[in-house]
């Protein structure tokens, strides 16, 4: 019997949000507004409506996340040593996270999101990092996502830990590790059992035009040794491939307030549902629904969904539902 059900593997940060009102900012849109910009008068000072602080990071809402869905998690992340790691270190325990694998030093990685309108434009800073992968127990699932620079030494130690072993991977890369290119992260992608991220990312991460049809991104990953791949693609929905089929879920209709997290809460609630024995058609069920209710909250973790509520919401929204796409 394993001793947690995840490990989630990542860098962890403390958010600022800082909501603008549309009045005080300029959206410049190409002619698709595929593409937009903010524009703010240079050295003005910007009146902000209002100012949320919460913990972040890819890998810590992850283990909150799994912990509300009611599996057994514990978090490697690299913290700093201040007031703000303490806020980290807190929260986790009020969310019965294990810090088992928490290592401090430094300073604590820092975020300040703009929210306009419903969407946010993130600027972070990463403290530089030493990464030490420890021992890890054995544990029925590892997430692994976002890690800076170093990103590969715990790449090659993961693998080397798991290899031969029955352990499911959920891989759901961040900046550094897409932008360190597909063939770095082979080796990963071979433990994977679901690769996910947004269309935008598969894209460049593939070397491919964003035009080009979600059904050969979603093959394409699955080239490189995942068993299943997953891409979200915003109001458009979620698609995926299980190496024979290939799937399309709408999103829940919610009224979005402010969008952070909502990549986080998909990934997460699709692989709790992998772990809780879902096909991956339903696992994009869950899903959306935690992204749904995510996007309806301010911050990426206020919204995650426990597991009474989960099931409650799985009723309510039957008619959501992932749906084969004709090859």
């Amino acid at each position: 019997m394993s001793v947690y059900d995840v490990i989630t593997i990542g860098d962890t940060g403390y958010d600022t949000i800082q909501v603008i009102d549309e009045d005080e900012a300029h959206l410049v849109c190409n002619v698709h507004h595929q593409l937009c910009q903010i524009c703010f008068d240079y050295a003005d000072k910007i009146p902000v409506k209002a100012i949320y602080e919460t913990i972040g990071g890819n890998a810590a809402n992850a283990a909150v996340g799994f912990s509300r869905l009611g599996l057994k998690t514990v978090i490697y992340t690299e913290i700093g040593k201040d007031d703000l790691s303490e806020r980290i270190i807190n929260a986790f325990k009020n969310e019965k996270i294990s810090l088992k694998y928490v290592k401090q030093s430094g300073k604590t990685n820092r975020a300040s999101v703009i929210s306009i309108r419903t969407d946010r434009t993130i600027f972070s800073y990463h403290e530089k990092r030493e990464y030490h992968l420890p021992k890890l127990d054995s544990a029925n699932w590892i997430y692994l996502s976002s890690l800076k620079n170093g990103y590969e030494k715990v790449h090659h130690d993961l693998v080397s830990q798991i290899r031969g072993k029955k352990v499911f991977v959920s891989y759901n890369p961040g900046t550094y590790q897409l932008k360190g290119g597909i063939v770095a992260s082979q080796s990963i992608l071979q433990q994977s059992a679901v690769v996910i991220m947004n269309k935008e990312e598969a894209a460049s991460w593939l070397k491919m035009p964003i035009t080009t049809d979600v059904k050969h991104l979603l093959f394409a990953l699955t080239k490189y040794g995942t068993k299943n791949s997953i891409i979200t693609d915003g109001l458009a929905g979620s698609f995926g491939f299980d190496g024979i089929n290939y799937f399309h879920c709408p999103i829940c209709p919610q009224k979005a307030v402010e969008t952070t997290g909502a990549g986080d809460s998909f990934a997460t609630a699709l692989s709790a549902a992998l772990y809780h024995g879902s096909s991956l058609k339903e696992a994009m069920r869950w899903g959306s629904i935690n992204s749904a209710s995510v996007v309806s909250e301010i911050g990426a973790q206020a919204g995650l969904l426990h597991l009474i509520e989960m099931k409650k919401r799985l009723k309510e929204t039957e008619k959501i539902t992932a749906t084969p796409i004709l090859t």
